[in-house]
């Protein structure tokens, strides 16, 4: 368990490409809005505040701007994205297994160093232990409702944290999966409702010393207008506030995982994620 008096911990997840292509939406995005410059004034806004993130490629090596990220000065972490193209529960072994690998060795060779797996709707591997071997060691859901209610209802709370949650909170908190891996679902989307909610739902976190992992979605941000960059600008108001106040303390999602080992006091447990496939 952590001390008394420490701080609850918080995760700004960044999806930087878009999931599914939809020209039509970037086509009505503002002039001059991209996402190159998007991820410019990301990197300006964390560097000014001392702030690391998680950002999610699909292939690292073959993103200028995942690059770009490396390269800055911030402590910020790559983790690599996986769609259902390759990583979904239809996918075979094989084919999992090589597109993994073959991603992973192109990311180590340009100097990027992956131990995050970020899935987008759709992907559910299943071969937890080819993961595990490659060097991963969280996983990002990519709902959380992937986690069954009533395998949440079933499990401990692991009070990892200062204090308990509730059973919602409780549900996107981090759940170790098998081999020392761990699923650190979203539980916040920076852009999903109002800043009214999202302040409250960081507050709580600090309130009861949890985790908070916040998903950025920068297409999304861009394919949207006014509203939706106050509410950006109000959320991260709030968090640096917290941070600020010693409340929270703003980390990756590899840094959090490695806090979470010594800290574990129940049982690995099953699987938020399909049996590995036969």
């Amino acid at each position: 368990m952590t001390a008394p008096n420490a701080p609850a911990m918080l995760v700004v997840s960044i999806d930087v490409e878009d999931a599914v292509s939809d020209p039509q939406a970037a086509a009505q995005r503002p002039v001059g809005a991209t996402v190159d410059g998007a991820v410019d004034a990301l990197l300006r806004f964390f560097s000014d505040r001392d702030v690391g993130a998680t950002w999610n490629f699909a292939d690292p090596a073959a993103s200028p701007l995942a690059k770009r990220v490396l390269s800055d000065a911030g402590d910020h972490e790559i983790s690599l994205r996986a769609d259902a193209n390759w990583a979904g529960p239809d996918v075979g072994r094989g084919r999992f297994a090589n597109q993994l690998a073959q991603r992973l060795a192109r990311a180590q060779d340009a100097g990027f160093s992956i131990s995050t797996l970020s899935l987008v709707a759709g992907a559910v591997p299943q071969q937890l232990d080819l993961l595990v071997q490659h060097g991963i060691t969280a996983v990002r859901p990519a709902e959380t409702s992937q986690l069954d209610p009533a395998q949440a209802t079933r499990l401990p709370k692991l009070h990892v944290w200062r204090r308990s949650v509730g059973d919602a909170e409780n549900a996107s908190q981090p759940r170790p999966l098998r081999w020392g891996l761990w699923s650190v679902p979203v539980g916040c989307d920076l852009l999903a409702k109002s800043a009214r909610h999202t302040r409250h739902q960081i507050e709580r976190a600090a309130r009861c010393g949890a985790l908070v992992h916040c998903l950025l979605d920068v297409p999304a941000l861009l394919n949207r207008h006014g509203r939706t960059l106050r509410m950006l600008d109000a959320a991260l108001t709030c968090i640096l506030d917290q941070r600020d106040a010693g409340r929270l303390r703003i980390s990756t999602v590899t840094r959090v995982v490695g806090t979470l080992g010594w800290r574990q006091s129940t049982p690995p447990a099953r699987s938020i994620l399909h049996r590995r496939a036969a």
